[in-house]
């Protein structure tokens, strides 16, 4: 008996599968033990799946769409209901980086990439592998549930 294969994800679905391993990689790797992650613009502590992936460059271009230098921690005020807080964040991204990385960034946005299908699924693949080392933080189910808007970490005593 034969057995069925999968049929093949489209390009589209690689994509969206991809952004939403960048995505969670982004607010985890920037978490402290307890899960908390601070917004790069506005300095607001969060639990890290309250937390948006935010793009210091609009658009959804693929020359920057999965660029880790250009993805950071936000929240949705920020990130959504500021678009972004372009200021704030520009001034983040030159304290990070430098000029150089941001004026880089925004050129690569008017370059365009076509991925293929074999280009995505290594990068799935590998930000699975990343993901791993957050092992504790994404599987936790925790009581951090309950939304604290913080401007600093709260201090834990062991």
């Amino acid at each position: 008996m034969k057995r069925k294969q999968k049929p093949l994800k489209t390009l589209s679905k690689l994509k969206k599968d991809l952004w939403k391993l960048v995505s969670i990689y982004v607010r985890v790797s920037e978490a402290n033990g307890e899960g908390l992650v601070r917004c790069v613009t506005c300095g607001k502590w969060l639990h890290w799946t309250k937390m948006q992936a935010g793009h210091f460059i609009d658009g959804r271009t693929n020359s920057i769409l999965y660029d880790l230098r250009g993805v950071h921690p936000q929240d949705i005020r920020c990130n959504i209901f500021l678009s972004g807080n372009k200021v704030e964040y520009t001034l983040y991204m030159q304290k990070r980086y430098g000029q150089e990385v941001v004026d880089e960034l925004r050129q690569l946005r008017k370059t365009e990439k076509k991925y293929l299908r074999h280009e995505l699924e290594d990068m799935i693949a590998d930000f699975k592998e990343r993901l791993k080392k957050y092992k504790h933080l994404t599987e936790r189910k925790t009581s951090c549930m309950l939304v604290v808007c913080l401007k600093q970490p709260p201090t834990i005593n062991r």
